[in-house]
């Protein structure tokens, strides 16, 4: 017959809490990447107005989706970052 007394609870709680850690601070990191990608966003002087507003209401909406097109499609292109592309 099955005996819960038997079972080692201890590694199965030691992974539960690395999945948790691990969990929060993927959220942690999100979010801050999120708010620093409408905050540019809204700084951002862009051509014309529509395309702020735009962009504001999309990385509003669609959080990290939204916050990770605008990285790739607006940011990156625009600011050189830590390693400059060089010809």
């Amino acid at each position: 017959m099955f005996n819960l007394q038997s079972i080692d609870f201890k590694p199965i709680a030691i992974f539960i809490l690395v999945v948790a850690i691990v969990v929060l601070a993927v959220i942690v990191f999100g979010s801050l990447f999120w708010v620093r990608m409408l905050s540019d966003a809204l700084n951002r002087k862009f051509e014309n107005e529509s395309d702020k507003i735009a962009w504001v209401i999309v990385i509003t909406f669609t959080h990290g989706l939204g916050a990770m097109l605008y990285y790739k499609l607006v940011k990156t292109k625009t600011d050189p970052g830590i390693f400059p592309k060089t010809k």
